[in-house]
């Protein structure tokens, strides 16, 4: 009786951390929060102007992602700018994500439409609303130019 007791709770608790990991309860054993701090700051000092920058991460079922968001000082914004703006995101990765969410607003604070971009890029695997991009991508247009 007793060990089946303990059985239940050792499943009732493994259940949990499962549930918990899922819903983006819990923090995943490999996080390193630096990120949060290092990418604004260096896309702060891009070459790009920026008012803001932000970075976050999330899950998506079990998918770990980082998002990363800028506010432009104005309303330019190039193919080139876009991967300066990834170079950074790719070196300051502390998370093991696997994809990466991009936004990038300009300085009246609306959302800019990075699809275009990104083909300029040659991300063919834009995911989401067309600001998500997946590891191998970052890496190939982080490797070239």
């Amino acid at each position: 009786m007793a060990a089946r007791r303990s059985l239940r709770a050792a499943v009732g608790a493994v259940m949990a951390a499962v549930v918990a990991m899922i819903t983006g309860c819990a923090q995943l054993p490999f996080t390193d929060g630096s990120f949060e701090k290092k990418i604004p700051a260096a896309i702060e000092q891009a070459s790009f102007p920026v008012q803001k920058a932000w970075a976050d991460k999330g899950t998506d079922g079990l998918t770990t992602y980082l998002a990363v968001g800028v506010t432009l000082a104005q309303d330019e914004f190039t193919a080139e700018d876009l991967r300066e703006m990834l170079k950074i995101v790719a070196a300051n990765n502390t998370i093991n994500a696997t994809q990466f969410r991009i936004y990038v607003r300009d300085p009246d604070d609306d959302s800019i439409d990075l699809t275009p971009l990104f083909t300029q890029l040659g991300v063919q695997n834009l995911l989401g609303y067309g600001d998500t991009i997946n590891a191998e991508d970052l890496e190939r247009v982080t490797s070239s130019g």
